[in-house]
């Protein structure tokens, strides 16, 4: 079963409570149009200390705003950092999602970090973890130097870039779901390899395996709750590497 399909079956097949199927809150604002659109979440209070760039999957069309995933990107804006969620295309499965998405990071940098000062996260669910790193290779071209990538049971679908951009000193987190049938640790194990083939220093790239405890199973779309069992298996290595990389 694709992504795709499994988001247009089923709105909230990974217990808890889902994103999904609460009531679509009042985004603070965006940037950009069409397929370079990026939405903006900022906190409420006191000054950001780090900005997050989050990269969706490629899901129903609801996936291409941040509907499914707002908890989530609240939490992290309410934890300090401007959170940035471009869109990269019109439709699911739209064509230069990797184009796009640059073009929709770099308009909303330009508005809250124009500097560049902020530490900078590249994080991913899906297709968006593989492209993550995607946006890693890019980020030198275009003046970023991005502290860590975090893909969360990601998917190697785009064009591969020139891994050896990367930083040497960036800081790799897969997370693969010992239920997931979508993608499996398939994604994770290629982006590796190829991280790997460019000469990325091994010890920077590592995969950690979330295991279904009792009550909750780490599926492919267990990744849109906000139940306790997947903020712990998810939320809280991403709050981890947001911290370090603002140390």
């Amino acid at each position: 079963m694709t992504l795709a399909l499994a988001l247009a079956l089923s709105a909230s097949g990974c217990g808890g409570s889902g994103a999904s199927q609460a009531p679509l809150r009042a985004l603070s604002h965006s940037v950009g149009t069409g397929a370079d659109k990026a939405w903006v979440i900022e906190p409420s209070r006191g000054d950001p200390i780090s900005v997050v760039v989050f990269l969706h999957g490629l899901g129903d069309q609801a996936e291409t705003t941040p509907y499914h995933h707002r908890p989530w990107l609240d939490h992290l804006a309410r934890s300090g950092s401007f959170v940035i969620y471009p869109r990269y295309e019109l439709h699911p499965g739209g064509p230069l999602g990797v184009k796009h998405a640059a073009t929709g990071m770099l308009t909303a940098l330009d508005e809250v970090d124009p500097d560049r000062k902020l530490p900078l996260v590249l994080a991913g669910y899906s297709r968006g973890g593989g492209m993550a790193v995607e946006l890693a290779a890019l980020a030198p071209a275009v003046g970023l130097a991005p502290k860590a990538v975090f893909g969360v049971l990601p998917a190697d679908m785009d064009p591969g870039l020139d891994y050896r951009a990367i930083s040497p000193s960036t800081h790799v987190l897969f997370l693969v779901g010992d239920m997931d049938s979508v993608v499996g640790d398939v994604g994770a194990r290629h982006l590796t390899e190829r991280l790997l083939a460019s000469g990325f220093p091994r010890a920077n790239v590592n995969t950690h395996v979330v295991r279904s405890p009792l009550g909750f199973e780490a599926t492919h779309l267990s990744v849109l709750s906000d139940a306790n069992a997947a903020r712990r298996a998810y939320w809280l290595p991403l709050d981890r590497i947001v911290a370090a990389a603002r140390s």
